[in-house]
């Protein structure tokens, strides 16, 4: 059984708990918008790493400070995941 299971606390939590201050925590997966970076480290994350919504907004880090940015999320077409220069594998 998950030792953890009862516990309403995230493990970005458990993480800055068990680690010192002095060294960084990264959250990454499903940080869409500002709200959720910002959750995050609300939470003890020191950094918010972007992977598919930097793939889906290139522009991420200057659009999220504007109040009326709403992320492009998947799927995307293949002319829209060329257009921002994933490969085609990727595609």
């Amino acid at each position: 059984a998950d030792q953890f299971a009862n516990e309403s606390r995230s493990v970005i939590e458990r993480f800055r708990e068990a680690v010192p201050n002095e060294v960084a925590i990264t959250a990454s997966g499903q940080i869409w918008t500002r709200e959720d970076g910002e959750h995050v480290m609300n939470l003890g994350a020191d950094f918010v790493v972007l992977g598919a919504s930097a793939i889906a907004n290139p522009e991420w880090p200057r659009e999220v400070c504007h109040g009326d940015f709403s992320p492009r999320r998947f799927p995307m077409t293949p002319a829209e995941l060329a257009a921002r220069d994933v490969s085609p594998r990727f595609v």
